[in-house]
């Protein structure tokens, strides 16, 4: 049975390090499938495993204004987190009876329950069939082979970490920008749209975990 964290937000030192606990758990034959759905107190960047925040980023100035800076257990591009965003995290065997073998594959059938749930808001989410697998230096920078799009452009950005038992599967759904400018704290950054600079509309967080809460177990607790 997928075990679900109820929404809360929290600093992002504590988001990942709650991540990365439970990922350990499994690995360590003490862990359950667990799904978080979870947002961020304030502004925050987050960098993949292998990024250097000192040379990605303008850390003078995420000091002066308060950005926190965190390393994701996996990998991916940078995301700049705001309180407007939902993150979610997937903890489970990476042989779960559920879930095809492999990481594309994985990885594709995560993404379809993602939009199932986009859906369910009014949101017209599309798969990108686009066959591209190079690691992007931001995120959202491009959609590469089944992402998660709206009118082309990428919404969501995940990355997978995998063990010798565990799979940790994390993903940022961006329902709007921050008001803050990215370029003044991303070295080489790049625009990017959310769901709300594409469709107009805002999309209430609740209505959305409720959503994807339900679409997950859905899958993950579906008899045979």
């Amino acid at each position: 049975m997928l075990k679900v964290i109820p929404f809360k937000k929290y600093s992002g030192k504590y988001n990942m390090e709650y991540d990365e606990h439970l990922f350990n758990e499994f690995e360590h034959g003490t862990g359950v499938t667990t799904l978080r759905i979870y947002g961020w107190e304030g502004p925050c960047i987050s960098l993949g495993y292998t990024q250097k925040p000192e040379i990605e980023l303008n850390l003078a100035n995420c000091k002066k204004h308060g950005i926190e800076v965190v390393k994701r257990p996996t990998g991916g591009g940078i995301v700049f987190h705001n309180e407007h965003e939902l993150t979610y995290s997937l903890v489970c065997a990476k042989d779960h009876p559920k879930l095809p073998k492999g990481m594309i594959e994985s990885y594709k059938f995560i993404s379809n329950i993602i939009i199932e749930a986009l859906r369910r808001v009014g949101v017209p989410a599309k798969l990108s069939d686009t066959r591209q697998h190079e690691q992007a230096r931001l995120c959202f920078s491009f959609p590469a082979s089944y992402e998660v799009t709206l009118e082309g452009q990428k919404i969501v950005g995940s990355a997978q970490k995998r063990g010798k038992k565990a799979l940790l599967q994390q993903g940022s759904i961006f329902i709007r920008n921050s008001d803050l400018n990215i370029a003044d704290f991303i070295r080489n950054s790049i625009e990017f749209k959310s769901i709300y600079d594409i469709l107009g509309v805002e999309i209430e967080q609740n209505k959305l975990v409720k959503a994807l809460s339900s679409g997950f177990a859905g899958h993950f607790n579906k008899a045979d």
